[in-house]
Parts: structure tokens; sequence; C-alpha cells
């Protein structure tokens, strides 16, 4: 007698989706925290961001719920962004990663831009997000998550 898990599996394609998730056997394990607090972050790499994905650096700035201000003097002086700042800057890092990942695996153009497209993006309003633009769920942590389930939401056959 087959276990349910392999009458799941069987015939949607395994090696496919291993090929995008990794083993199998990692599929349901949940990701391991770290303890350490993640590095902080340059604020010029707000800006250097926001020119890679094509936006106007005070669009991103707002995005993220950071003081354009504050994040144009650090810049200027070459200081670092605060612990709140640099996690919310690592998440959509994350993001931006995810789609490279992903969406560039799939896409046969060699020009294709995860970090332009995560700019692009940001602007949509996105009906899986009450309608609402990404760029507007940005500002937290948990806002980021679900960006990046809607973002991933097309290779887990989910519909949103």
């Amino acid at each position: 007698m087959e276990s349910q898990e392999n009458v799941l599996w069987k015939g949607m394609m395994p090696e496919y989706l291993e090929m995008i998730w990794g083993p199998r056997e990692t599929w349901n394990r949940q990701p391991e925290k770290s303890s350490e607090p993640l590095p902080r972050v340059r604020a010029i790499e707000v800006v250097e961001m926001a020119r890679k994905m094509g936006i106007p650096k005070k669009k991103l700035i707002h995005a993220l719920g950071f003081a354009r201000g504050d994040i144009v003097r650090k810049a200027k002086s070459g200081a670092y962004l605060n612990e709140r700042q640099s996690e919310l800057f690592h998440g959509l890092r994350e993001i931006v990663a995810i789609i490279e990942r992903y969406y560039g695996k799939r896409n046969d153009d060699p020009a294709f831009n995860a970090a332009r497209w995560m700019g692009a993006y940001l602007g949509r309003r996105i009906a899986a997000l009450g309608d609402k633009h990404a760029s507007d769920y940005m500002r937290t942590l948990e806002g980021q998550e679900h960006v990046r389930n809607c973002v991933l939401a097309p290779f887990s056959g989910v519909y949103l």
C-alpha cells in the first residue's frame, strides 16, 4: 500500500519540483532561524538598489517606510541603517533573490533583470493583497512575507 504522500506526488513531475524546491525531504522543513542579528546595511545600498530596480530612490525609501532625509544623510556620510531598517532591506533583497532564482530559471531572455522586475511589481496592484500595491506591504516583515508568497504562488500551483 502506497503512502498518501506518494500518491499525492505521483504524476506531479517530482523531478521538476525537486529542481525548483530542492530535495523532497526538505519541502516541509521550516527554515532555521539564526539567533544572530543580520549584518547592518550601508544606507548607500538603498540608493543603489533603487537604481538597479529602475525606480526613483524616493519611491523605494517610501515603500520601505524609511525617512527620506535620514537615508539621504546616512548615504552621504557612509553611515549604516539601523537594525530595523537593515532587516527590512535584507527582506527586500531576499525577495529579489527569489525572483532571480525562480523567474530567472524559467525566463529565456538573457536580459532578464530581477531587480527591475521587482521595481515594476512594487507599483502594481495585486488582487491577493486586497487590490493594494505591493509597495504598501514592504514596511513590515509580515507584509514582506505576503509579497514573497504572492511572488512564489505561480511556482507552488496556488492561485491567489
